[in-house]
């Protein structure tokens, strides 16, 4: 029960255009993100609220489960934390913009802050990305086969250009 605290010293200095949040949550009760809120707060003081549970004014609710696993905190998503499905793979969009640290420079003492209403046991991962390299894979599609063709199936292979496994 409390507010738990956890620090990333940045020492490269980037203006801040993009960020994004990872975040691994492990919780020992079955509904442990309803009794709990994630907030960042930057080396200038800004303070964002990334999610947060419905018993702590957020909408993380008893079917949310307790558990983060590798979900990425990206205002470039139109998935919110709180529309998405538990564990919350993937990308999705903080509570409040991550935007809100653009023109800061990333160097200092970054904090999460876990807020939590209960006494459970809670394991937690975190990692910032400043101005991270899209994602965003091109997807070149090929066949031996000459159109028109009567081949079945027909063979075809797929080009990935980027890794993007998180």
């Amino acid at each position: 029960v409390g507010v738990s605290t956890g620090v990333a010293n940045i020492t490269g200095s980037e203006v801040i255009e993009n960020m994004n949040v990872l975040v691994s949550i492990n919780n020992s009760y079955d509904e442990g993100l309803r009794h709990l809120s994630l907030s960042l707060t930057s080396p200038n003081n800004t303070s964002i609220l990334l999610a947060a549970g419905d018993q702590v004014t957020g909408n993380w609710n008893g079917n949310d489960g307790a558990a983060l696993y590798k979900t990425r905190l990206d205002d470039g998503t139109s998935t919110t934390i709180y529309n998405g499905f538990p564990p919350f793979v993937g990308r999705h969009r903080p509570a409040e913009l991550l935007t809100a640290f653009d023109g800061e420079t990333s160097t200092g003492t970054w904090t999460l802050i876990l807020n939590s209403t209960q006494d459970h046991n809670i394991i937690i991962d975190w990692s910032i990305f400043v101005n991270p390299e899209e994602l965003v894979p091109t997807i070149a599609i090929s066949s031996s086969e000459s159109s028109p063709t009567n081949a079945s199936p027909i063979p075809i292979s797929i080009t990935f250009s980027k890794d993007v496994t998180d």
